[in-house]
């Protein structure tokens, strides 16, 4: 008898062993994730939202309501899900273009879309963003015959030309000859801070750094002062900035209306070229 409860024990034992064995190969096949890979972005513009260019420098994706990740453009990530899933995807930017502050973009809609996972299957995918159609627009694309932005000198050094690279194009031109150290525009919007979120977007070309800053209107209309807030840094290369204007408006609340300025230097005895293009800023 107790040879056979022995027995029964060591066979219990191994089918166990066995059942537990199963459950794991199970699970393991259950956990072989899919792929999504996103080498692009697109953004679609209306006449009124001005250039469709773009710096979207990442990509914020949920599944199932559930955030997966922020993953850098271009990129491949593994997602453990199996069938059609509910998938959600936003655009992330760089904030004042400085690569360890990433945020969502807020002006342009959330992509939602329905991907069917299978396990070890890659998904090439290519968002296109669209504006939130509530977006408000200031653009400044030199297209125009005026330019919106002001001076208080009487001799301004930003004229409207034509992009070299592209005639069907007009760019924002800032030169400096070499007796010349510094020179400021603004916009007159007179921003105020209740339209929050406020971003600006600019693209740029530049020899020599030059400053954006905000504007601060008090009380009576007569009274104001300035505040810098970035360095945009040389580069001979077009780039793009998303600049978070509300919340440098919020940490200078002593004002009731707000403006941009950009300030534009060189050493005395050099010149300096500065291309600027596509300034918008966005509000609801």
């Amino acid at each position: 008898m107790k040879k056979n409860i022995v027995l029964f024990s060591i066979s219990f034992l191994f089918l166990s062993l066995i059942s537990l064995s199963s459950c794991d190969t199970f699970n393991a096949e259950a956990e072989v994730p899919a792929y999504v890979q996103i080498d692009s972005i697109k953004v679609v513009t209306e006449i009124e939202q001005g250039t469709n260019l773009q710096k979207i420098s990442d990509v914020w994706f949920n599944l199932d309501g559930s955030q997966v990740g922020v993953f850098e453009i271009p990129t491949r990530f593994p997602v453990i899900a199996k069938g059609e899933r509910p998938v959600s995807i936003r655009a992330g930017v760089l904030k004042s273009g400085i690569h360890d502050f990433r945020e969502a973009y807020p002006f342009f809609e959330t992509i939602r879309d329905t991907f069917n996972f299978v396990g070890t299957e890659i998904i090439p995918y290519t968002p296109v963003f669209k504006y939130k159609p509530e977006t408000k627009f200031w653009i400044e694309d030199f297209e125009d015959p005026g330019i919106k932005l002001h001076t208080n000198d009487s001799t301004s050094y930003l004229s409207q030309i034509i992009d070299p690279e592209d005639i069907n194009n007009h760019l924002g031109y800032v030169a400096l000859p070499d007796t010349v150290e510094a020179f400021q525009v603004f916009t007159k919007e007179n921003i105020e801070l209740g339209n929050t979120p406020i971003y600006m977007e600019i693209e740029y070309k530049c020899d020599y750094s030059f400053g954006i800053g905000i504007i601060m209107h008090h009380m009576g209309g007569n009274s104001e002062s300035q505040q810098p807030f970035t360095i945009v840094k040389p580069t001979d290369e077009w780039n793009k900035l998303y600049l978070n204007l509300g919340e440098q408006f919020s940490v200078n609340p002593g004002a009731i209306s707000y403006d941009i300025y950009f300030f534009f230097a060189a050493d005395l005895g050099t010149t300096s070229s500065n291309y600027i293009d596509n300034i918008k800023i966005l509000s609801f």
